[in-house]
Formats: structure tokens, sequence, C-alpha cells
């Protein structure tokens, strides 16, 4: 992969890439409601409000997930090949999420269409995560102490995440009863990890 080697074209570059990723996460929303499905009757959107309800979580999620990338590029991403695969890994998770939820939806009972939803977010946080990281080891020392707590919180916060998401399906896809609960760590999680001022060692001085 061929990537810009000077700082003005590297700042293009990331204009354009930062651009292309707006474009795909637009285009999930939209899919998002596009993939509703018309009711037999205008009673049924209050009767059976799975699609509707899947699709605010699924928004949300979305919303989230876009400030989340916002952050990666201003703070964490360089122009480098790992980066842009890493940032295609996200992108891949963040178009399939429309089609994981029309899984979960149509097929409800089924522990392995909550297992591939739950991985697609798993796979969109691990890449993301992945980007923190590598980001906080180049830019760190341009920081100052707080700065670095903050910008070291939310990839750690993603890694988590990632992790906590990724065993819940597998768990799911195992068996395991009630492994579907294990997502729901994650709220006390990023509480615990925020009230706490971390930092790996070689930051710390």
């Amino acid at each position: 992969m061929s990537l810009p080697d000077d700082a003005e074209s590297a700042a293009h570059f990331t204009r354009r890439f930062e651009s292309f990723t707006d474009v795909v996460f637009g285009f999930s929303l939209s899919f998002l409601a596009g993939r509703l499905v018309i009711p037999a009757s205008a009673h049924d959107i209050f009767a059976q409000p799975a699609g509707i309800v899947g699709f605010l979580i699924s928004f949300g999620f979305l919303a989230a997930l876009w400030m989340l990338n916002h952050r990666m590029f201003r703070f964490y991403f360089a122009p480098a090949t790992p980066d842009v695969v890493l940032v295609f890994v996200e992108l891949c998770g963040v178009a399939l999420i429309p089609y994981a939820l029309q899984i979960f939806l149509k097929f409800p009972n089924d522990p392995a269409g909550f297992s591939f939803y739950v991985l697609v977010y798993a796979a969109i946080l691990g890449s993301s995560a992945a980007i923190g990281f590598r980001g906080f080891r180049r830019n760190w020392q341009t920081w100052d102490l707080d700065s670095r707590v903050a910008r070291w919180r939310t990839p750690l916060i993603q890694s988590v995440a990632a992790g906590l998401l990724a065993l819940s399906a597998a768990l799911i896809v195992a068996g395991v009863p009630h492994a579907e609960w294990l997502s729901f760590l994650i709220p006390l999680v990023v509480f615990a990890i925020r009230r706490r001022r971390m930092l790996p060692a070689y930051a710390r001085s």
C-alpha cells in the first residue's frame, strides 16, 4: 500500500480518509432505517416494536461509534499502513451493522444471531482500540499528564468492551446459559476505568 510520505500529503490523505469514513457511517445509518419492515397495520408499530427498538439501539451505538471515530482521527490516527488497514476493518463492521441487526431480528431465538450482532461491535471496538494504542504510543510525549490519562482511557475502555463482547459471543455459541448478560458488565467497567488515573509505565514520567 503506497501512502504519502510528506506532511502536506499526509494531512490531505487523512482529511480525505476521514471524510470517506463519514460516508460509510452515513450509509450504515440510512440502511438501518431503510431495512425497517412496514407493518401490516399502523397499530403493529406499537404491538410489535422489536424492529423500532432494534433500530433505535443500533442508531445510538452507531452515533457513539462515530464520535469515537472522530476522536480517533483527531488524536490517534496516522497515515500508516497498519492504521489504514485497521480503519477498513472498523468500517467493515460499521457497514455490517444493518445486516447483523436484520439477522438478529429475524432469528431472535437463535443464539447465533445475537452472537453475530455482538461480534460485529467487538470487531469495530477492537480495531479502533488498536489504532488508539498505536497513536498513544506514538504521541504521548507531546501531551501533558492529564491529556495522557484521558487519551489512554479511550482505547483501554474500547479494548475491554471488545473483549467482553467477544467473550460473551463465544460463550453464547458454546451454549453457556445467560452468557449474554456478560456484555452488561461494560458500563461498570467504563465507570471503574474512568474513576482511576491509569497510564502505562512508559508514559508516567
